[in-house]
């Protein structure tokens, strides 16, 4: 079936992914970060509604989140150089 969904895109263009995401920035007139953000919360809504029989791993991915945020704040704590002179070093 995917085959046929390609097969059927590559004569009708505007059944592509990328025609189908212009069409829908067309239409709700927002930019592209807006539409971004919009189908981001969506898709965390879709997924943090799920059942936990359908949502293994949330509790995982929850501790990951947690710990990510963590380390960011450690990584920011002891950072000892602003941003220009990181990008100055990183583009030397």
């Amino acid at each position: 079936m995917q085959h046929t969904q390609q097969l059927v895109a590559v004569e009708d263009p505007n059944l592509t992914p990328s025609a189908r995401l212009l069409a829908d920035l067309d239409d709700t007139g927002l930019e592209f970060a807006d539409y971004g953000m919009q189908t981001a919360l969506q898709y965390r809504d879709y997924f943090a509604d799920l059942s936990n029989d359908l949502n293994q791993h949330a509790e995982m991915f929850s501790a990951e989140a947690e710990d990510s945020l963590k380390r960011q704040q450690e990584i920011e704590r002891t950072d000892s150089i602003s941003l220009d002179e990181y990008m100055d070093r990183y583009y030397s």
